[in-house]
């Protein structure tokens, strides 16, 4: 009997939460490395996304400052996230060129995820900053991208410059 739609795309559902779970991704981060033409089993460390971790860092830092994590605003998504990073360049004086250093770069550190938590190291959000939290709220996309163009700015001149030294060094 051939499989209807639904049932395909019960079983792919089915399968996909099984393989998270048992090789410990979780399934965002899963669901990123199909999408981004990988396998699921090539998803670096930085990339691996624990919702258990995120979870503790929101009631952490929840604790920390005493006030609810709604105030935090809107999540978004990575394009609104990335139309915003962009429209910040002029502040840097970077081109359009810049784009897609910044795009391949924050992919690799984050998946522009806003509450993305590295389980071998402290850092956290969308530029993965190694010092946690503490620059910024989990899910504060504004202020982790505010944060990581000055961050580039500073260190390495441009987000060019930043994807190369990720390249050769496996971190930025």
């Amino acid at each position: 009997m051939p499989m209807n739609g639904v049932a395909l795309g019960s079983v792919g559902v089915g399968a996909l939460l099984v393989y998270a779970g048992l090789t410990g991704r979780s399934v965002l981060s899963t669901i990123q490395a199909i999408v981004q033409g990988k396998s699921p089993g090539s998803v670096g460390p930085t990339q691996l996304i624990s919702e258990t971790t995120i979870g503790q860092d929101m009631a952490n830092a929840k604790t920390a400052s005493g006030q609810a994590q709604s105030g935090l605003g809107s999540v978004g998504n990575p394009s609104q996230y990335q139309a915003y990073a962009f429209s910040q360049f002029s502040k840097y004086g970077w081109g359009s060129d810049q784009q897609q250093p910044l795009v391949l770069l924050w992919n690799q550190e984050s998946g522009w995820n806003a509450y993305a938590a590295n389980p071998t190291s402290n850092a956290r959000g969308i530029p993965q900053n190694i010092n946690g939290w503490s620059a910024y709220a989990p899910g504060d996309w504004k202020a982790q991208i505010d944060w990581g163009l000055n961050y580039i700015s500073g260190r390495y001149g441009t987000p060019g410059a930043a994807w190369a030294h990720e390249q050769a060094n496996n971190w930025y």
